[in-house]
């Protein structure tokens, strides 16, 4: 009887080495997945990250562009104004100076 017990009880502490075997090998496994996921996830955030940057930088470019172009046609419409009043000042000064010769 005290055999048995005994045997039992070498049973129960083979089992339970089993057991906690089985545990650590789970635990390692979990831990393992868990690393597996977070660098996936430092992958797919980063690549998120250089995607949005990237439309970020194309989307600075495409409004400087289109700010430069506009400065562009208000610029040329103000050398153009001022061409116009130079000429009609020109004109005017020929005009005083034609009065002026012929009086």
């Amino acid at each position: 009887m005290i055999e048995n017990i005994i045997e039992q009880i070498k049973e129960a502490e083979e089992k339970a080495k089993e057991i906690m075997q089985e545990t650590k090998r789970q635990h390692t496994d979990i831990v393992e997945k868990a690393y597996e996921s977070r660098e996936k996830i430092i992958l797919e955030a980063n690549s998120k990250a250089h995607e949005i940057m990237q439309t970020a930088e194309s989307k600075a470019r495409e409004d400087a562009l289109r700010e430069v172009k506009e400065l562009t046609k208000e610029k040329e419409k103000q050398i153009e104004n001022i061409r116009s009043l130079v000429l009609s000042k020109e004109q005017e000064a020929i005009d005083i100076i034609i009065k002026e010769v012929l009086v």
